[in-house]
């Protein structure tokens, strides 16, 4: 740590344009959004506090340290220690910004990571942890790992954090968040006022409760006035319930380029977005819950049609045009197991009403009205998705991620909501959901070569970390070294690559079009260290946009390439 501050944070800088066409042909250029600057918080040697982890000796827990730092100043950082476990036992309340972090390095140490205890005076585990009722607070958490479970292998439905004020600045950047029965962020009230939500390379995981398909919602906010809400490059793998729940419009939403893998409801609760964009995200084996008859026709989904995409009319009350909204949906892959389709399809066909009357889609049909409806909606946008495309996950995963899915419909269309809490859903091939393994156990990088390189950026679809190198350890430093550049570009005829390698290895560079189609394989096969040129022709694509893939040694960079011949 530098002597006399600390840098907080560094959040990633973005500031885009994107061409809408519809169907008129027409171009539109749609500033959507305008997300600029580095954010720094430069807080000095007072203002950090070094936490001590939990030993033999049991000192006070995180909670207890935080409540009793009274006279904390307003740019009080705790910092935790990487590889050390904090115990969580009591529910904090406090009336001022929390901000706690690690450090990201050495990658082959754990994360710091705060876990649950009973509490000292009930035995009981907290039903919350983090209660914020102040505004105007930032709640800044990075490079740690919450898990909502015991060693004794307990959880229950809480929450991580609560907020309760106005003007929040909510951050979670490279955090690791497990096992949390009630959800991780909670915006309680539904009048609060300019809130702004970001969540930056994370993991969201185990995030479910027993026998509620409602309980474990990832991030909740009920605020009258929500400014911001960016999720991207994040990864929610096995959870229950809404990802992203939004109960009235957000001046700027983007959901980009993350893995939604096995949900049991669907991921957005989100009906009144008008200035969104969806995009590069892997929506897999999403809402394996199905769609009951009772739920339906005047239950939990008697609101809401079923389905990932769903949008409803504006209240008149929201003051805003209905041909103003602006949702763009794009270069996403969705996809259903077979077995859960195969399940939803002879509940269908037996007429198992309580277990599933209706498949839940990508876009369901009221919506893909509204997208149809040029002269009502112009500037809403669904293309380039890729439906029914299986990325290719590792079988092994899909079938316990899915046997454990219809094992949970099945107790739940048995018993309803008397349904048993007799096993947790969690994943852990181990069998110990306390105990979580580094690197994390699961593995989402899958095979399909098209969805590789489906992304508006050229890359893969989904959470891009998982591409990294060593695969499962995020880290921003986790970035290709390969070095490859294309030269000219617009390429007229003949086009030169330059590439560096630092390990012997199989190497292969590929060609492909905007569809995610190989179109040229212009070499494969094994390269020492150094530093390389290949020149190759284009004389037999036709002009357009083209993407250069190099692979090597477990690291992929691409490049777009204009062909002018």
């Amino acid at each position: 740590m530098e002597s006399g501050k600390i840098l907080y944070e560094k959040i990633i800088q973005f500031s885009y344009l994107f061409n809408l066409k519809i169907k008129k042909m027409k171009r539109f250029t749609i500033f959507l959004f305008m997300i600029s600057g580095i954010f720094f918080s430069r807080v000095n040697a007072q203002s950090v506090l070094e936490v001590p982890p939990l030993t033999d000796g049991q000192p006070t827990a995180l909670n207890a340290f935080i409540q009793n730092d009274s006279t904390a100043p307003a740019d009080r950082v705790y910092k935790l220690e990487r590889g050390k476990k904090y115990l969580f036992n009591q529910t904090c309340e406090i009336n001022r910004s929390l901000r706690i972090t690690s450090d990201s390095l050495p990658l082959d140490v754990p994360p710091a990571t705060v876990v649950a205890g009973p509490d000292p005076e009930t035995a009981e585990l907290p039903d919350r942890w983090f209660y914020l009722t102040g505004s105007n607070i930032d709640l800044h958490i990075s490079n740690i790992m919450i898990s909502g479970v015991a060693p004794s292998q307990e959880y229950v439905g809480a929450w991580l954090f609560t907020l309760v004020g106005d003007s929040l600045d909510i951050l979670y950047t490279n955090t690791i968040i497990n096992g949390f029965g009630g959800g991780v962020t909670n915006v309680d009230k539904k009048g609060q006022q300019k809130i702004s939500f970001r969540a930056i390379n994370c993991i969201f995981r185990n995030i479910q409760y027993q026998n509620h398909p409602f309980m474990g919602q990832s991030n909740k906010v009920k605020g009258a006035h929500q400014q911001l809400y960016l999720v991207k490059n994040c990864t929610f793998f096995n959870c229950n319930s809404y990802e992203v729940l939004l109960i009235r419009p957000c001046d700027s939403i983007l959901i980009e380029h993350n893995t939604f893998f096995g949900n049991t409801i669907q991921p957005f609760y989100n009906f009144y977005a008008v200035n969104e964009t969806v995009r590069d995200n892997v929506f897999f084996a999403q809402f394996s819950f199905g769609v009951p008859k009772d739920a339906l026709d005047g239950g939990w989904f008697k609101d809401s049609i079923p389905g990932i995409i769903s949008l409803h009319k504006l209240d008149p009350s929201f003051g805003i045009d209905e041909k103003d909204r602006k949702v763009v949906i794009t270069n996403n892959a969705y996809f259903v197991p077979k077995a859960i389709d195969d399940y939803w399809q002879t509940a269908i066909d037996n007429g198992w009403d309580s277990i599933c009357v209706l498949k839940p889609q990508f876009i369901v049909p009221e919506t893909q009205a509204m997208f149809d409806d040029d002269e009502n909606y112009p500037y809403l946008l669904a293309e380039n998705n890729y439906m029914d495309v299986d990325p290719g996950f590792r079988q092994g995963l899909v079938d316990t991620i899915v046997e454990q899915r219809l094992d949970f419909n099945n107790k739940f269309a048995q018993y309803s909501w008397d349904m048993p809490a007799e096993r947790p859903y969690h994943y852990a091939p181990n069998g110990d959901i306390f105990n979580i393994p580094w690197p994390l156990p699961e593995n989402l990088r899958y095979t399909n070569d098209t969805l590789m390189t489906a992304a508006t950026d050229g890359g893969p679809l989904g959470d891009p970390r998982w591409f990294a190198s060593p695969a499962g350890i995020f880290s921003p430093k986790n970035s290709e070294t390969i070095g490859l550049t294309v030269f000219p570009n617009p390429v007229v005829s003949n086009a030169t690559v330059s590439f560096t390698l630092d390990t012997k290895g199989r190497t292969t560079l590929k060609i492909y079009n905007v569809a995610g189609q190989l179109v040229k394989s212009i070499f494969d096969k094994d390269y020492l260290p150094g530093k390389y040129e290949v020149q190759f022709n284009t004389g037999d694509l036709p002009d357009g946009l083209y993407f250069i893939k190099l692979r090597a040694n477990g690291k992929v960079a691409t490049r777009k390439m204009i062909i002018n011949n």
